[in-house]
């Protein structure tokens, strides 16, 4: 029993750990989204951040600004870090 607990012991800190890092890989995303001012492009007016729609007229064409929330629907939610 005592081996039992010691196994769920290290496993729920380890989960803990990668959580930890977890949260720090996100704090990241968000001060980059922020420095680089990603709502400028990716917020359409009167819209959800980051969601896209905003129509950006460029040289060869009007531009419409891609979805980058983590949704796994409309968003890059299930995008690979290749893939992004």
């Amino acid at each position: 029993m005592l081996k039992l607990k010691q196994i769920a012991l290290v496993l729920a800190l380890a989960s803990g750990a990668a959580h930890a890092a977890d949260d720090a890989l996100v704090k990241k995303g968000e001060y980059l989204a922020v420095a680089s001012d990603c709502t400028a492009c990716h917020t359409a007016e009167h819209g959800k951040p980051f969601a896209g729609g905003k129509a950006i007229e460029s040289p060869v064409g009007e531009i419409i600004a891609t979805n980058i929330t983590p949704s796994k629907i409309a968003g890059i939610g299930q995008y690979s870090e290749q893939q992004f």
